[in-house]
């Protein structure tokens, strides 16, 4: 009587709950104040349902709320929930903007938690209903986890997969050009190290041709450290510069797999290389012409080149160059994960102190090349071998806290603007970067970082390697608090060069819940290795049909007020040697990744500033036929560009 009435509360608790979970989507479909007041209700009237039905299943099976407690409410168990329940909470909006805990990451964090929870409940509901009987064999090991036969194919597949993918996002949704001022800054870098030059001299008349976080002084540069500009410099040669980071993100793939391999076990490498390749956030970027898919890559070169060196001292050689180009990457993302790395080494080999020192020195002797290149990029383009183009454009360092100014303005203006930078700050521009990356790392339905949670709910004190890759992780938070500077393009960028050892706990977790969930069910290997990519599958088809959608709509329009319609527009038209003045309207940056890299050969692309900035180009370049570019007309949100040879209104 005890088990019937068990199973009735379950059932009736699963049931009321799913349809709970089915109401608050279809009110979180539409926010609205009416769903911000029937979510937190719906939510909590789900836990009371969940209560009673734990309640009676504990009943059942004869669990005292001591006993419970004692088992599995440990403190380091708590503290993995609230640390979970704090990543989840929009916490650094609110520090920010003061705004209270609405839609729409309230609206996320309701929908989580009844998913969850809903989930929970089915696996009680299944195990007082066993439909899949008990097998012996369910504990024994799976023959396909051990060799290496099908390694190659399945790590060729994972990366013809990322290269297909990426190339198609950086085709149809971005149109093959750059759209952030960032990658447009640091494509006109690399179209100058193509024609063999550190910078370039200034043009005739700098106020029609001059573009956000470029220096143009004596000498007209961009203003970020050489590494990823020198490989793109690669993909300008060939013609075709969108290709580089599609060919950077399929390569990641396989040094992912490595190092997982390494350092875990083979199932734990083709599960986090088969989340890599369908992980939006990263396809969007590695689609980009962004330079984080390069830092990512090499950080995780170094990461795996550290591992090798354990029986191999020359590769410190290897490390060290890695861990120096990183750095003239992106410095402070080297930092915060070259740091942890390293020291995470320096641990490992403590009692070996002369192949340390050994390993040190080799690793210094690698850097060389890559502060010869530091130093030698500064000297070329501030004329000060110790300013960056960073500092002499804003005219600050970024780091630390305080007063940070934007420094100059791009036109020519001095902003008045300050941001007054803090530590509790630096901590909300973290969180809103992990609320970013519970969303759209995964694109699931629920919270993308809860596998990782669960394996320190389940544990309590994961082992080694899972503390190497939580560490890593965090080393670069605590380097991002420093920074004043957050913002979301292509998603939380500045934790983008954490997705491999996020993805590794992630496959762990998912390994370890599933595993779980067999034993608790008592479900035989087989099935449940179907059941398990039946639910990934299931996941993946749900991010292909929400996540997916809502991230090409915002990236294929007028995405930072930049579009390949102008590009399409020139390689259609014959231009020559042409000046073309282009409509501030279009915003300049269309036009001005369309220069060529000597501003010599082919059309100069100049911003229409007016007539008095337009007679001036024209006098300077004479001999040069004049086109201008404008406004035709807007579509589905973006503007269309038009060519013609007078201004527009001139009709003379």
């Amino acid at each position: 009587m005890k088990r019937e009435n068990a199973r009735r509360i379950e059932l009736v608790a699963f049931v009321v709950n799913l349809l709970l979970c089915g109401w608050a989507h279809l009110l979180a479909a539409r926010p609205s104040y009416v769903g911000g007041v029937l979510l937190p209700l719906l939510t909590g009237m789900a836990f009371v349902f969940a209560a009673f039905a734990f309640t009676a299943y504990a009943h059942y099976v004869e669990i005292s709320f001591r006993d419970f407690c004692s088992e599995y409410l440990t403190p380091r168990r708590i503290f993995a929930l609230l640390l979970f329940l704090l990543v989840c909470l929009p916490l650094g909006h609110l520090a920010k903007s003061g705004l209270w805990l609405t839609e729409p990451w309230m609206g996320l964090l309701y929908r989580w938690m009844l998913l969850i929870l809903v989930a929970v409940q089915g696996l009680f509901l299944v195990r007082f209903y066993p439909w899949i009987p008990a097998s012996a064999g369910m504990m024994e090991k799976d023959p396909h986890l051990a060799g290496v036969h099908r390694f190659p194919v399945a790590v060729l597949f994972a990366m013809g997969i990322v290269f297909l993918e990426t190339n198609w996002i950086s085709w149809k949704v971005l149109d093959h050009v750059a759209h952030v001022e960032d990658s447009i800054a640091q494509l006109f870098q690399a179209k100058i190290f193509s024609i063999g030059r550190w910078y370039l001299d200034p043009p005739p008349v700098p106020e029609a041709f001059r573009y956000p976080h470029v220096i143009m002084e004596d000498r007209w540069c961009a203003i970020y450290p050489p590494g990823f500009s020198l490989v793109l410099a690669l993909g300008v040669l060939a013609g075709m510069p969108w290709i580089v980071n599609p060919v950077i993100s399929t390569v990641t793939a396989a040094i992912l797999y490595l190092y997982a391999r390494k350092l875990y076990d083979r199932r734990t490498a083709l599960l986090a290389v088969g989340l890599l390749c369908v992980s939006p956030f990263f396809l969007v970027m590695g689609s980009s012409m962004m330079n984080h898919p390069l830092a990512l890559l090499v950080l995780l070169l170094l990461a795996l080149s550290l591992e090798w060196a354990q029986s191999r001292a020359v590769m410190f050689l290897l490390a060290g160059f890695l861990a120096g180009y990183a750095f003239v990457t992106r410095p402070l993302t080297a930092l915060g994960i070259g740091v942890p790395l390293v020291l995470f080494f320096c641990f490992e080999e403590r009692k070996r102190w002369r192949f340390l020192l050994r390993g040190g020195l080799l690793f210094l002797v690698g850097l060389l090349p890559c502060i010869w290149l530091m130093v030698t990029a500064n000297f070329k383009t501030t004329g000060d071998p110790f300013l960056s183009g960073y500092q002499k454009y804003f005219d600050s360092n970024p780091l630390g806290f305080g007063k940070k100014p934007w420094g100059e303005h791009p036109a020519g203006l001095i902003s008045s603007h300050q941001v007054y930078h803090t530590p509790l700050l630096g901590i909300a521009n973290w969180s809103i970067n992990l609320n970013n990356a519970n969303r759209d790392l995964l694109g699931w339905p629920i919270a993308s970082l809860f596998p990782i949670a669960y394996l320190w709910i389940r544990s309590g004190r994961p082992d080694y390697r899972d503390r190497k890759m939580l560490w890593i992780c965090v080393g670069l938070g605590i380097a991002y608090v420093f920074y004043y500077y957050q913002d979301i393009c292509y998603g939380p960028r500045n934790v983008y060069e954490c997705i491999p050892y996020a993805l590794l706990l992630i496959s762990r977790g998912l390994i370890q819940l599933w595993e779980d969930i067999g034993e608790f069910l008592r479900i035989p290997r087989k099935p449940l290795r179907i059941l398990g990519w039946g639910f990934l599958t299931c996941m993946v088809a749900v991010m292909l049909c929400t996540t997916a959608p809502r991230l090409y709509d915002q990236y294929r329009r007028t995405y930072w007020r930049v579009t390949g319609e102008l590009r399409s527009l020139v390689l259609k038209t014959d231009l020559g040697n042409a000046v073309v003045f282009v409509d501030p309207v279009l915003n300049y940056g269309n036009a001005f990744q369309l220069n060529p890299p000597d501003m010599k050969s082919g059309p100069l692309f100049a911003e229409d500033l007016g007539e008095d900035i337009r007679e001036a180009v024209m006098a300077a370049y004479p001999d040069r036929p004049v086109y201008y570019v404008f406004e035709g007309f807007r579509e589905a949100g973006r503007v269309v560009p038009r060519l013609a040879d007078r201004p527009p209104g001139d009709d003379t």
